[in-house]
């Protein structure tokens, strides 16, 4: 499938009004772009699993959404 825009990911969720899941290629070094535009979950199975310590980054991923909900 073609990889969507952030901007189009924007455009579906405003209109949409259910929660979004982003899926594809999210990495840490832009899965907080990937948040604040409006996904209410990320799926990082690479991610995660080709990191060293998967539970440190499974820790780093939860923050970035731990910090979206104190802003």
């Amino acid at each position: 499938a073609p990889m969507a825009s952030l901007d189009l990911f924007k455009q579906a969720k405003a209109q949409l009004h259910i929660p979004a899941v982003a899926i594809g290629g999210i990495t840490l070094s832009n899965a907080l772009l990937v948040i604040e535009a409006g996904a209410s979950a990320i799926a990082v199975i690479n991610a995660i699993f080709s990191a060293g310590d998967v539970k440190a980054v499974a820790k780093q991923f939860d923050k970035l959404f731990a910090e979206q909900d104190i802003n």
